[in-house]
């Protein structure tokens, strides 16, 4: 299952999480689910439609999305879970990305104005951090706009158009009336499906292939796809259970203004002598005092490194 857009929100005392994801080319799904401590009432009249669950008193969720009987994670004691259509997963999409909710993305420790020191490397000096070193990359939105691709903002406008208002969205998905919605959908797809790699998209692929670099991203535009990486995608929350994030010396991010979210500490906790890198226009608010930054556009700074590097 391939998951094209999702957005979620929280208001008064409910979570929701509104999507679409594609099972093969010619087929778009959406759906909706709802946590909550009590049910909305706009969406009385369409209950009957729900999958329905009430969590106990030792109901907890897990970063996974299981439901589990033991104060380690986040309570759901009293909590309302309902789904549509009612997929035997979709409970635990809902109880998983609940969680991840609840985990606001980490920011600077050491200015509450995001002004971290940090030391400015050359790209000589980055160069040479190559040697002998085990590197993560992480790419963002930087390289997604260089390809034509609309920003945050926009991209955030859009998807809220496709999923909205909600009372409307759930409307439109209990009685099957979605044929807008697809068409904003299909619209929204085509923004990444005709874009093209750019420069700095090649460079990556170089470093990843020619010193064996694994690839995260918050991109989903395929664009990596096209130059024949198979990047892991990760939007800033969840743990990345299967990553050994305590053998790699550096975390280079490229094109990564925000959005690294609970890596930054899972990097630091499983590495605490382990330094992040930014190659950025201006330096993130995720540098501390260990951490380096490259200035300069991805393009340039990728294509010089890789000719000091050959």
């Amino acid at each position: 299952m391939d998951f094209i857009a999702q957005l979620a929100n929280s208001y008064s005392q409910t979570f929701t999480l509104q999507g679409v994801t594609r099972s093969d080319p010619e087929r778009n799904h959406f759906f909706i689910g709802i946590l909550t401590d009590q049910w909305p009432g706009a969406f009385h009249a369409l209950a009957s439609h729900f999958a329905v669950r009430r969590f106990s008193e030792k109901a907890y969720g897990t970063a996974a999305g299981r439901v589990i009987p033991k104060p380690t994670d986040l309570p759901l004691a009293g909590k309302y879970a309902a789904w549509f259509p009612p997929s035997p997963s979709m409970m635990s999409i809902l109880v998983r990305s609940f969680y991840d909710h609840k985990n606001p993305e980490m920011v600077c420790s050491v200015s509450q104005e995001g002004s971290c020191e940090y030391q400015t490397l050359t790209i000589a000096e980055l160069a040479a951090l190559f040697e002998d070193r085990l590197i993560i990359l992480f790419t963002g939105a930087g390289l997604s706009m260089a390809a034509g691709l609309p920003n945050l903002s926009e991209l955030t406008a859009t998807i809220t158009a496709m999923f909205g208002p909600v009372e409307a969205y759930v409307h439109d998905l209990i009685h099957e009336t979605m044929t807008e919605r697809l068409e904003q959908v299909k619209r929204y797809r085509s923004l990444f499906t005709a874009s093209e790699p750019t420069e700095a998209h090649w460079y990556v692929a170089k470093l990843c292939q020619r010193y064996g670099c694994p690839l995260l991203t918050g991109n989903l535009e395929g664009l990596h796809e096209k130059t024949g990486l198979h990047p892991t995608f990760y939007d800033g929350q969840g743990r990345l259970e299967s990553w050994p994030l305590s053998l790699y010396d550096f975390l280079l991010t490229i094109g990564v203004d925000s959005g690294l979210g609970e890596l930054v500490s899972q990097y630091r906790q499983a590495n605490p002598t382990g330094r992040i890198l930014a190659i950025n226009p201006e330096p993130p608010s995720y540098l501390s005092v260990q951490d380096g930054y490259i200035s300069g556009e991805a393009s340039s700074v990728l294509g010089e490194l890789l000719e000091l590097l050959a």
